[in-house]
């Protein structure tokens, strides 16, 4: 029986049954007709257990331009909670990169060409796999956790062990070079399977100075995190060796989202009572009291002076009123991710499709007719 708490987010990665090999191949549009603004975007429709993802990379008027179909990543049973697993897919140097159950990295393009760039080692349902590509798509880097077996037969309730006795969680740091080879930089063994996995480190993403770690992450919960893309408590750039370096933002900084150039947005103690946008030594730009409010998984705009979040956008040196009274500028549904520093794209609850709207006509989205979930743009 999986105890698995059910976590009430649309997520932007998805579950399988186990590792497999099926793909199908990326294909382009050939009918459609590219629009005037050459800013493409990515977009992943998520599969279910056992089922499929769908990346599709799209022109901003919804054309679509490069598609390709693969194998949902597995979702390991860690804990009588809901997985927040990692991305499945990442943007970097024009292209998007996506992973599949075996380990294996593509690089796939507007123009349909899909190449894979990398394998990292995945074994078996119980690893997870974050991966980053450099800026300019030459390095990859990924961590692999691996989660203790489960105890045979599954745990039927909460007074039988979940993990199989002696089991143990551990790490491993690997690099590649896009086309080349893998190499495995760091293997860690965290302990016994009874030992809380809070202390798990991730890859979060790659900016200007270099690989970005997620220290003490949280892999699975029984209620959502403030961020689903950077759900623990420290961000840090990692060294070629695995080492931890500066943290970005500086102390005291629990990340919500990171720019390329190392901008973030955070929150200071136990729990999101404001948000400080700040450079990546920690010097604060601008804050935003959220007067109670509780809010999952915020964007920060491209130029650092806007939070989008759920349905609610803050400005830089607009001083909202109380949320109660929604003297804040409002948006007509979910944001999901910034594709301008003017452009959001939102998530219509009624169609599912992702929706473009302008920061100064907040009320008036642009249909895409692209389903899924908005990855970032190219």
């Amino acid at each position: 029986m999986k105890m698995l708490g059910a976590l009430g987010l649309a997520l932007v990665v998805a579950c399988s049954s186990g590792p497999s090999t099926g793909r199908s191949p990326a294909r382009t549009n050939p009918e459609a007709t590219p629009a005037k603004d050459q800013t493409r975007i990515a977009v992943l429709e998520a599969g279910s257990s056992g089922g499929k993802s769908v990346l599709t990379i799209a022109d901003v008027s919804g054309h679509t331009l490069a598609q390709a179909t693969f194998d949902s990543m597995p979702r390991p049973l860690i804990a009588n909670a809901g997985d927040i697993l990692p991305t499945s897919v990442r943007v970097a140097a024009g292209a998007a990169y996506y992973a599949e159950p075996t380990g294996k990295i593509h690089r796939l393009d507007h123009t349909g060409t899909d190449t894979i760039v990398a394998t990292f080692a995945l074994s078996t349902a119980q690893q997870e796999l974050s991966f980053a590509v450099s800026p300019n798509g030459k390095q990859l880097i990924a961590i692999v956790v691996t989660a203790p077996a489960v105890h045979d037969p599954p745990p039927k309730d909460l007074s039988q062990p979940f993990f199989k006795e002696g089991a143990r969680w551990s790490t491993e740091l690997e690099r590649a070079t896009a086309g080349g080879a893998t190499e495995s930089v760091l293997k860690t063994d965290l302990g016994p399977a009874d030992r809380p996995f809070g202390s798990v480190t991730t890859i979060a993403g790659w900016d200007d100075a270099g690989p970005v770690a997620l220290l003490d992450t949280v892999l699975a919960a029984q209620q959502p995190p403030a961020s689903t893309r950077l759900p623990g408590g420290t961000l840090v750039h990692l060294g070629a060796d695995g080492t931890h370096l500066d943290q970005i933002g500086g102390p005291n900084c629990h990340p919500l989202d990171e720019l390329r150039n190392g901008t973030i947005l955070c929150y200071s103690g136990a729990w999101p009572r404001s948000y400080e946008v700040r450079t990546a030594s920690g010097q604060v730009m601008w804050q935003q009291d959220l007067f109670g409010g509780f809010y999952y998984d915020p964007v920060l705009s491209p130029d650092g002076r806007r939070v989008a979040v759920q349905n609610t956008l803050f400005m830089q040196g607009l001083k909202a009123a109380s949320v109660a009274r929604q003297s804040t500028p409002q948006l007509p549904t979910q944001a999901q991710g910034w594709v301008t520093a003017d452009t959001l794209a939102v998530h219509a609850n009624s169609s599912g499709s992702v929706q473009f709207v302008d920061v100064v006509d907040l009320q008036h989205p642009r249909e895409t007719g692209l389903r899924g979930m908005f990855v970032g743009t190219l």
